[in-house]
């Protein structure tokens, strides 16, 4: 259902009948979805689970029912782990948020994986693991082929504080020509002050 649905149902719930009410009715929506394995080009109904579970996260989150919040999204992680691993690192919970970021690379494809990759490189650089946020990153740059930008920059000034980015310059370079990235490499040269490179890869 459209992104205004679950908007209007948990603006609706203002009392405390209201949100029983709305709990045991999504709840026995995603029980009997799942039960019944429906199978799809995606899943068995894994968007519509999806849509349901994050419903019931809205009304928790509105409730501050918090206790229930973790228990859902630990039981159904497959579809709210960005939600968790961003709720647990709200909270301070680093370390947590780093265990299910992991966990849920299981389930994660395409750009998701690349989000997760670039979550758990933020997060190991936060916990001061920068050899391991250099290697997230790097996962995440092997798979993603657009907007690279951002993450380029990221790998750039991990890898300089490890005194590494030169060998990982290196690698970067090779991979950026072999995808045809010209402009991220002609940026790359301009950010080493390598105006003959950037001139030659512009021409």
């Amino acid at each position: 259902f459209p992104d205004f649905i679950p908007k209007a149902i948990v603006d609706s719930c203002n009392t405390g009948n209201d949100f029983i009410f709305m709990e045991n009715l999504v709840l026995k929506e995603i029980e009997n979805r799942i039960k019944k394995k429906k199978e799809q080009k995606g899943g068995y109904d894994h968007y519509i689970i999806s849509k349901m579970v994050h419903l019931l996260l809205d009304l928790y989150e509105k409730n501050k029912d918090y206790e229930k919040y973790i228990q859902i999204c630990e039981k159904e992680l497959k579809y709210c782990y960005f939600r968790y691993v961003e709720y647990l690192e709200s909270i301070g919970k680093i370390e947590k948020s780093i265990i299910y970021c992991n966990m849920a690379l299981e389930y994660a494809k395409g750009l998701e994986q690349i989000d997760l990759y670039i979550k758990l490189g933020d997060l190991e650089f936060r916990q001061e693991n920068k050899e391991k946020a250099l290697s997230h990153y790097m996962n995440a740059f092997s798979i993603k082929s657009q907007d690279q930008e951002e993450l380029l920059e990221k790998i750039r000034k991990t890898s300089q504080s490890l005194d590494t980015w030169k060998n990982i310059k290196e690698e970067t370079i090779l991979k950026l020509e072999k995808k045809k990235h010209y402009c991220e490499l002609i940026d790359i040269y301009l950010k080493d002050d390598d105006l003959y490179l950037a001139y030659k890869v512009a021409s």
